[in-house]
C-alpha cells in the first residue's frame, strides 16, 4: 500500500500542472486559428474535447508510469562517494585495439 501511494499520490501534482500547461497552450493555439474563420465561441469546446477526452488519459498515463519508475528506485544508498577511475590517454593510435 506503500509504493501505491508513493508512486500514485505524489505524482497528482505535476500531472495537474502539465494538464493545465497542456489547456493552455491548446487554448492559445485554438484561439489563433479559430479567429481567422469567426469561431471563437467554439475554443472552450476544443479544450473540453481536446484535453478531457483524447490527451488527458494518455498524458496521465505517461507522466504517473515515469514518474513511478523513476520513483521506485534501489532500497540501498552507497557508503560514500561514488569515484570514477579515468583511463590515461592513448598517445599512439596505432596501440589502440580499436583503430584496426
Amino acid at each position: 500500500m506503500r509504493h501505491v501511494y508513493e508512486t500514485g499520490a505524489h505524482a497528482i501534482p505535476i500531472v495537474a500542472l502539465i494538464a493545465f500547461l497542456m489547456r493552455v497552450i491548446i487554448a492559445y493555439m485554438g484561439t489563433q486559428q479559430l479567429q481567422k474563420f469567426g469561431a471563437d465561441i467554439f475554443v472552450v469546446d476544443l479544450v473540453t474535447v481536446g484535453v478531457l477526452r483524447e490527451l488527458g488519459t494518455l498524458l496521465t498515463a505517461i507522466i504517473v508510469a515515469g514518474y513511478s519508475g523513476g520513483s521506485i528506485g534501489p532500497p540501498f544508498s552507497f557508503p560514500g562517494p561514488v569515484r570514477l577511475r579515468a583511463s590515461p590517454p592513448v598517445s599512439d593510435l596505432s596501440r589502440c585495439p580499436s583503430a584496426r
